[in-house]
């Protein structure tokens, strides 16, 4: 998450990941040997741009660390200010969740 702080163009960030649990996927085949998990992610950005925010969200679609899916992002102009200004000047509140798959551990 700290690396997003660069790439995305970040003024502030903090986040909040809950403990991975194990969800059934009924679209694929199921297989003994692989376990699907989510865990759920909230972010509380601060962006000088809406771009940044879009590039933030780009580049964790992008990463190797998972698949996310953006559930629900409210995004607000700091303070109702609508002339741009140097520093955060937006904040976007998102709501993710973030899927992962490892081998089933019972199959060891």
């Amino acid at each position: 998450m700290n690396s997003l702080r660069t790439v995305g163009q970040i003024q502030s960030l903090n986040y909040e990941i809950t403990s991975q649990k194990p969800v059934t996927v009924t679209t694929l085949a199921q297989t003994s040997s692989i376990e699907v998990l989510v865990s759920r992610i909230q972010l509380k950005m601060g962006f000088r741009h809406e771009e940044h925010l879009a590039r933030t969200l780009d580049e964790l679609r992008q990463s190797n660390a998972g698949l996310y899916r953006v559930d629900a992002c409210t995004v607000k102009r700091k303070d109702g200010v609508l002339t741009p200004r140097a520093g955060e000047n937006i904040v976007a509140d998102c709501k993710l969740q973030w899927i992962t798959m490892r081998p089933n551990a019972s199959n060891k």
